[in-house]
Parts: structure tokens; C-alpha cells; sequence
């Protein structure tokens, strides 16, 4: 069975591939030697609700514009409540820190201004045509920032050449890995997060998502590229975040970029919906799994002939 290690098909070394109805939809079966296992939301297992209860402190303690190791050891910013948005204090003492410009209050401004784009997975995944997308976005929407990952060394030396190039340095704003024990609470601070194209985010698709960052995606065929459509549908935003081409991933970056009100109107949305989503409930997902390993291996005690199977969600919500 191939689960989770390798998000594509084994070419016949195995027997079932676990998937889910939107990563690995039955009508793509074609593309895959296994049977498929369809979980009934997301495949993709996390355990960030367990990990990562509440983001860091509202208390702030600083010293020069750092944070001090009392600000680090803080306080929950939900206070018990996975639905609760980060105050705009805490956004901009993280935004101060790392270099970025202060986040606006109430509906922001048609240009951008105070708006971070975010990728923060490895650069191997991001192609010439993805990455001058994202230029095209930054043009379109002129005081906007892009956050990327300082990793691997090679890939920045290339776009720091490209953004040269093209007369837009300084709108690529790279950090260093974050720490682990605050990772998710700083990448509170940015706003739209853009998943790679046909390899998309999956542990760096889930972090953005619980730390209540949005992320765009672009699903194609094969099962690498829906990771980022299949946690969109678990979280209840398909339709917010889920485009169909690279044209309408552009577009819909700029309109939530130069319309602040819908994006932070998605924003609590995603909030919301992280508090009782099945895709951060991990009890909820273990039992769906146990099920199918059950089915699994009934059909293979009862028949030579393996199949497709669908497992059914038992549970109405977060336990």
C-alpha cells in the first residue's frame, strides 16, 4: 500500500494507493497501476491542532524592535479558540521583526500597500512560467511583498538575478527556515499564500492554512498537483481559494490583494472553519483510516480481485 511518502502511483509495485475523493478522483484511476483508497476529506494527516494549539503571545515584549524570549514564551492568541484571528498588534510586531511593512487597518488600499504574498516551501518546486506569474502579480499590484524561503542556495541566487533583471528588486522579501517551536505563529503575518504549481505545498500548504493564511492553488491531473485543492475542500474554501488555470490564479491573487475587505472576509472564514474542520481533526481522520485498512483487508481476504474503495465519514465534527 502507498500512503502519503510518495504522492503518485508505484507503476505496479503495489497493490493500493490512499488518496481521497479530490486528490485522486476515480476519474483519474487511469493514471494509476494501485487501486485507490478515498478517504472521505483530505488524505493528507496532520496534527497541527495537537502540535500547535494557539499561535504565540498578544503580550509583547521588545527590546530595539526584537522580540524578546518573554514575548517567545508567551501567551495563546486564541485563548482556547481555533476560530479567533490574530489582533493586528501581533501581525505587526512579527511584520517589524522580520522586515516586513506593517499590515493597514481596516480595508487597506487599492495598491497593496502592506500586503504579503507567501511561498515558503523549497524553490526546486517553482518553474520559469510560475515565477514570472507571480512578477505579474506583484506589477499588478505595486506595494505588495513576496515572502519566499532562502533555500535551496542556488534557486535565489538565480531569482535575485531575474528580479534584477526585470527591475523589481526588493519585492522578494527571503528568510531563513523559522524556528520550529514558533514557525506557524509567524507565518501569521502574511496575507495570501501562492502554492506551487503541479508539485504543490503539503506539510507547507497545511502550516499557512492552520496559521489562518489562505492559499491559492491550481489543481492539474495528477495527484501532486491536488494536495493544495484537497485541504482547500477539507477546509470548507474550494471556492475562495481553488483556481482552474494560471490566468485565474493571477487574477484572483490581485482582486484579494487590491480588495481587502473580501480578503479578510476569507480570512475569518478560514479561521472559522479551521475549528471544525475534519482536515485538522486528527482523531476524526485516524478512525477514517483505521476503516479503511479494515476494508482493505477484507476485500483482499475475500477476493483475488482487488478495488476501488470509498470510505464513508462516520462522524458529524471535532470530537
Amino acid at each position: 500500500m502507498n500512503f502519503l511518502g510518495y504522492p503518485s502511483t508505484l507503476g505496479g509495485l503495489v497493490d493500493y494507493l490512499v488518496g481521497d475523493r479530490v486528490a485522486t478522483p476515480t476519474d483519474l484511476a487511469h493514471g494509476y497501476s494501485e487501486k485507490l483508497v478515498l478517504l472521505p476529506h483530505s488524505y493528507f494527516v496532520n496534527s497541527h491542532r495537537e502540535l500547535y494549539p494557539a499561535s504565540r503571545s498578544m503580550r509583547m515584549h521588545t527590546d530595539g524592535g526584537r522580540m524578546t524570549d518573554d514575548f517567545l514564551k508567551g501567551v495563546d492568541t486564541f485563548d482556547g479558540d481555533a476560530a479567533r484571528v490574530p489582533p493586528l498588534e501581533v501581525i505587526n510586531q512579527y511584520r517589524l521583526q522580520y522586515g516586513f511593512p506593517p499590515r493597514l487597518e481596516g480595508n487597506g488600499s487599492s495598491d497593496g500597500e502592506g500586503i504579503i504574498f507567501a511561498n515558503l516551501g523549497q524553490l526546486y518546486k517553482v518553474d520559469n512560467k510560475l515565477f514570472y506569474t507571480w512578477l505579474d502579480i506583484l506589477r499588478a499590484v505595486p506595494k505588495a511583498v513576496l515572502w519566499l524561503l532562502r533555500f535551496p542556495k542556488d534557486a535565489v541566487i538565480n531569482i535575485e538575478k531575474v528580479l534584477k533583471k526585470e527591475g523589481m528588486t526588493g519585492r522578494v522579501v527571503f528568510t531563513d527556515f523559522l524556528p520550529v517551536e514558533d514557525h506557524i505563529s509567524i507565518k501569521q503575518m502574511a496575507d495570501i499564500g501562492l502554492d506551487t504549481v503541479g508539485f504543490n505545498g503539503h506539510t507547507t500548504g497545511a502550516d499557512p492554512l492552520w496559521a489562518g493564511v489562505p492559499m491559492l492553488t491550481v489543481p492539474e491531473e495528477k495527484m501532486a498537483s491536488r494536495v493544495g485543492c484537497s485541504q482547500a475542500m477539507a477546509l470548507d474554501i474550494g471556492e475562495d481559494t481553488i483556481t482552474h488555470s494560471i490566468e485565474e490564479y493571477k487574477q484572483r491573487a490581485v482582486r484579494l490583494a487590491t480588495n481587502v475587505e473580501e480578503l479578510r472576509q476569507l480570512q475569518h472564514k478560514l479561521a472559522t472553519s479551521r475549528a471544525v474542520s475534519p482536515f485538522f481533526d486528527t482523531s476524526r481522520w485516524v478512525k477514517s483510516f483505521g476503516r479503511a485498512m479494515r476494508m482493505s483487508a477484507d476485500v483482499a481476504s475475500a477476493s483475488t480481485r482487488f478495488m476501488h474503495i470509498v470510505v464513508a465519514d462516520s462522524e458529524r465534527g471535532p470530537e
